[in-house]
Parts: C-alpha cells; sequence; structure tokens
C-alpha cells in the first residue's frame, strides 16, 4: 500500500501534511502510484483538490517562457558534485520516494514556497471544476482543474506519453449528441501545463461536462474534429 493510501481525507496529518502532499502532486516528484492514488483522492476530497488547484496556479507560471532541453553533461556532473559530494550519479533518487520524505515537512514546505515566491499573488474567490482523466486498457493519465474565472485548464501529467509525430489533444463534450471542442493541443513531455479556453467555448467547460483526451497526428487534429482514440477522459466535477 503507498503512503499516500494510508491517509484518510479528514483524518489529522502532521503540520503541513496535506498541503504538502498537494504540492508534490503538483510538481510530479512522487511515484506513478502515489500520483494516482492523490488523482482519485481529489476527485472526491474538494479540500484537497482545491490545495492541488493552489499549488498549480503558483507553480506554472515559473514554467512560462522555458522551453523543454536536455543539461548539458558537465551541467549533470556538476549538480552529482554539489548534491552528493561525487560525480557518480546515483540512478534513481530523484524517483525515490524515500528522498522526499526523508525531509521534514517544514524544510519541503519553505522549498516549495521559496520556488513559488515570485508567482504568488493575494488569493481571490474562485470557482474551479477537477477532472480525472483515464479510459480502460490505456497508460495515459491526466489530472485537470478549470478555474472558471480566468478560463484556463491546468493539466497535471501522471502517467503515458504520445508516440514519437503524435500529440495528444484536448476536447470538451457538453452534449454526447453534439461533436466535441477542441481546447487545444497538449504540450508534449511536460508535467504541468495549462490551455486557454476562448470566450466562446467557456460556455461548454462546466459541471457535468466530459473532457477527453485523443491521440492525433503532430500539432493536432486537421479537420476540428477527433480522428485518434480516447486515451483518456473523465467528467468535470466542482469543488
Amino acid at each position: 500500500m503507498s503512503g499516500v493510501d494510508q491517509q484518510r481525507p479528514g483524518e489529522d496529518q502532521p503540520d503541513g501534511g496535506d498541503d504538502i502532499l498537494a504540492a508534490e502532486f503538483a510538481l510530479g516528484v512522487l511515484p506513478p502510484e502515489d500520483q494516482a492514488a492523490l488523482a482519485r483522492r481529489a476527485e472526491t476530497d474538494p479540500a484537497f483538490a482545491r490545495l492541488v488547484s493552489d499549488w498549480q496556479d503558483r507553480l506554472l507560471p515559473l514554467a512560462d517562457g522555458f522551453a523543454p532541453t536536455d543539461p548539458a553533461p558537465s551541467v549533470k556532473q556538476s549538480l552529482d558534485t554539489h548534491l552528493f559530494g561525487t560525480a557518480q550519479a546515483r540512478p534513481g533518487i530523484w524517483r525515490s520516494l524515500g528522498l522526499w520524505r526523508g525531509l521534514t515537512a517544514a524544510a519541503t514546505a519553505a522549498f516549495l514556497l521559496a520556488l513559488a515566491l515570485p508567482a504568488l499573488s493575494p488569493p481571490t474567490p474562485e470557482v474551479r471544476l477537477v477532472a480525472l482523466l483515464a479510459h480502460e486498457g490505456s497508460n495515459v493519465h491526466y489530472m485537470a482543474v478549470y478555474d472558471t474565472d480566468d478560463g484556463e485548464v491546468g493539466l497535471s501529467h501522471l502517467s503515458g506519453n504520445p508516440a514519437a509525430g503524435q500529440d495528444f489533444e484536448l476536447w470538451v463534450i457538453q452534449d454526447p449528441q453534439q461533436a466535441p471542442v477542441s481546447l487545444g493541443v497538449i504540450p508534449a513531455g511536460q508535467p504541468a501545463a495549462h490551455l486557454a479556453v476562448d470566450a466562446r467555448t467557456r460556455a461548454l467547460v462546466e459541471a457535468g461536462a466530459q473532457l477527453a483526451i485523443t491521440l492525433e497526428p503532430q500539432g493536432g487534429s486537421a479537420t476540428g474534429l477527433p480522428t485518434g482514440d480516447v486515451v483518456a477522459a473523465g467528467d468535470l466535477r466542482g469543488i
């Protein structure tokens, strides 16, 4: 049983416990089984879902303006030497749950707060919708949070990637009798992303509507309609 499954919503946590879990979940640093367990919890625990959404709001702006790239070998060697006192990398160190759980809650909270500080702004009342996107037989899982005030969908990538030369595209279905409407191509290789919803489409993104991800040619569907298989889907719920 994973560490997150042992703590039930509403159960007493150590100082900052749920906030730390929400931050780690938003950063995508937990093992896949713990990420999936917290995604399920966010669907049924409104208070925890709000914490996740708050951390997404704080952390997403930090990625703006930075293109994904692989570090030079010299950079990695320098990091290994600085962190571990040796140039030899320790396999799987960043995937180790023990590394993160070994830090005290206070130290982890201080680190995350320092990371997000430039993006912090005074809190304002907001209405959000959340959906866990998954599909039987598919390894693609996303957590989606829609901010009705800003008109943006925040996406946390939990697992699964498109094949080379293909992209994931996000759709909203309000009425099964009507055609899905594209919300945009999901940036590949990023643990978190956000998609702006245009003014005409916002009326469709509401509680009860379904979000779906399809596998499309690189750059998205050229027809304005889904052309590939549905790899993940879920209903939006209010939090």
